[in-house]
């Protein structure tokens, strides 16, 4: 709300299912095709939509919860862990959930396609923005993680070169901007920086709150 407030009136530009997209891709450069990760990017708001109905959570939780198992959150049944935190007394019933288990898993192979696809040097691993993870110190979650980050980074530092005067708040998968900026042009410089085709959002953050 505080974030709201301080920059009505710019815009706000989302890279569309960011952690998801970059996912499936990495996982197809590796070989390996993700149908459950496939089936979510078709139909996010739908897939969503039924886990609020049948477990009287939010959307809003729904999605953070499915992030989170892109970046490794565990089935835990502690309260201050990640998934319990989100999802409260529903986190059981949705572990038992059959379309939560499949992209679980298809994350989980995902996963594996691309860590076994990586070159390892001197243990280490390097993500795109060239930061290296030892691999002896950091399980394959954080690992994947660490390749994740480095593409979503340089994607959005793609877009600050293009609009450095422009661009004002980084966020955790886009960033603001004082004026409406041209999409196009962002989803170009993000392909050629990175590999990736990405989608961006723009939306206008409303005055008045």
């Amino acid at each position: 709300m505080t974030r709201q407030a301080a920059l009505a009136g710019c815009y706000d530009l989302d890279i569309e299912n960011c952690h998801f997209d970059i996912l499936n891709q990495m996982a197809e450069q590796c070989g390996y095709v993700c149908t459950e990760i496939r089936a979510y990017l078709y139909d996010k708001r739908g897939r969503r939509r039924a886990m609020v109905e049948q477990f009287g959570i939010t959307e809003g939780q729904a999605k953070q919860a499915l992030i989170a198992l892109v970046y490794g959150a565990r089935e835990s049944k502690r309260e201050e862990d990640a998934l319990p935190k989100l999802l409260g007394p529903a986190t059981q019933a949705i572990y038992r959930h059959p379309p939560f288990r499949a992209l679980k898993d298809d994350i989980a192979g995902a996963r594996k396609a691309i860590l076994k696809a990586q070159p390892v040097s001197r243990q280490t691993i390097r993500n795109l923005r060239g930061k290296t993870i030892d691999i002896r110190q950091a399980d394959d979650r954080q690992q994947l993680a660490h390749l994740l980050q480095g593409v979503e980074s340089g994607a959005r530092e793609a877009a600050c070169r293009l609009y450095p005067k422009q661009v004002i708040l980084l966020q955790h998968d886009g960033f603001s901007s004082t004026t409406k900026l041209d999409t196009r042009r962002i989803e170009e410089a993000m392909l050629v920086a990175t590999g990736y085709r990405l989608k961006v959002e723009q939306k206008v953050i409303p005055v008045g709150l």
